[in-house]
C-alpha cells in the first residue's frame, strides 16, 4: 500500500509540475502578446494623430475653410474701414468747430441740411480768389489728405 501511495503521489507531482509548466507557458505567451499589442496601439495612436493634422489641414484648405477665413478678413478689413471712416468724421467735425462753422450752414452737391434742392449761388471772381486764399492759408494737419 504504500508502494501504492507513492505512485499516485509521483502521479500527482507530474501532473501539477506539467500544469505550473503549461500556465508559464501560457503566460509568456499572453506577455509577448500584449507586448504586440501595446506597440500597436502606439503606433495607431501615432498615425490617428497624423490623420487629425491632415485632416484639419484639408479643412483649410476647402473651399468652406477658404470662404470662413476670407469672410473674416473681409469683416475685419470692413470693420477698420468703419473705424478710420469715423475717426475722419470726426477730426473733421472737430476742425470745422475750430473753425467756427456749423454743418448746417454747408450746401453739399446743391443740397440743403433738410434736403431740399436750392438755388447755387452764383459766385463772383473776388469770392473765388478769396476761398483759394483761405484754402492756401489754412494749416495742413500732419497726416491729413489734401
Amino acid at each position: 500500500m504504500k508502494q501504492h501511495s507513492t505512485k499516485i503521489l509521483s502521479i500527482c507531482l507530474i501532473v501539477a509540475i506539467a500544469y505550473i509548466y503549461h500556465q508559464d507557458k501560457e503566460h509568456s505567451s499572453l506577455v509577448v502578446e500584449n507586448q504586440q499589442l501595446t506597440e500597436q496601439l502606439a503606433k495607431a495612436n501615432a498615425l490617428l494623430m497624423k490623420s487629425e493634422e491632415k485632416i484639419t489641414l484639408l479643412e483649410k484648405k476647402s473651399i468652406e475653410g477658404m470662404l470662413e477665413e476670407t469672410n473674416k478678413v473681409v469683416v475685419s478689413g470692413w470693420e477698420t474701414l468703419l473705424d478710420t471712416v469715423k475717426e475722419e468724421l470726426t477730426k473733421a467735425k472737430e476742425r470745422f468747430n475750430v473753425q467756427g462753422l456749423n454743418l448746417d450752414d454747408f450746401n453739399l452737391d446743391g443740397f440743403t441740411a433738410d434736403g431740399s434742392k436750392s438755388e447755387a449761388p452764383s459766385s463772383t471772381p473776388n469770392s473765388q480768389q478769396e476761398q483759394q486764399q483761405k484754402t492756401q492759408e489754412s494749416p495742413i494737419i500732419e497726416g491729413e489728405r489734401t
